[in-house]
């Protein structure tokens, strides 16, 4: 959750994990410094971030992981899910869920959320002298982007590939 909170635990925002001991039923959580959490506020910090997700298994079978919500963020926030034993990283936006094999257990290591912050757009109107209006687009992520511009029919007036920070 992105709001007023901070990238440590605080105890007026964040709740520590409750664990269920329903066989099958799997824990998930976020890790802040030694503390697994099951609501994690951060704050609004536009920086990439990489959170640490951990999963405790009490039945082997095959799990789906995926975040709810994202339909609240801006469009150009990124949601990432890496799995850093099997190197797979699963855009979150396109592919709404990761598949996973896991065994019972506990999985403080492996799982990692990316986020990226959202695309700043600023514009100025046209004005008397025609053919000075303008569009900034801000990327505060390290994140290199792809920007397509169209008109309102559809068409394209400019592609641009591989871009970081910002373009006018």
């Amino acid at each position: 959750v992105l709001g007023q909170g901070t990238d440590d635990f605080n105890i007026q925002e964040d709740a520590v994990k409750l664990y269920g001991m329903v066989e099958g039923l799997p824990n998930i959580y976020t890790i802040v410094g030694a503390k697994n959490l099951m609501v994690n506020e951060l704050s609004n910090e536009k920086t990439d971030r990489i959170i640490p997700v951990g999963v405790l298994i009490t039945k082997t079978g095959s799990y789906s992981i995926s975040v709810a919500g994202t339909e609240t963020f801006d469009k150009s926030v990124m949601f990432v899910l890496e799995d850093r034993l099997t190197g797979t990283f699963t855009d979150l936006r396109v592919q709404n869920q990761m598949e996973v094999v896991l065994p019972t257990g506990t999985y403080n290591n492996r799982f990692f959320l990316h986020l990226s912050p959202p695309v700043e757009i600023s514009f100025t109107h046209e004005s008397c002298h025609e053919n000075d209006a303008s569009i900034t687009l801000k990327n505060p992520s390290a994140t290199s982007w792809s920007l397509e511009l169209n008109k309102t029919d559809g068409s394209p007036v400019r592609q641009l590939e591989n871009l970081k920070g910002e373009v006018q």
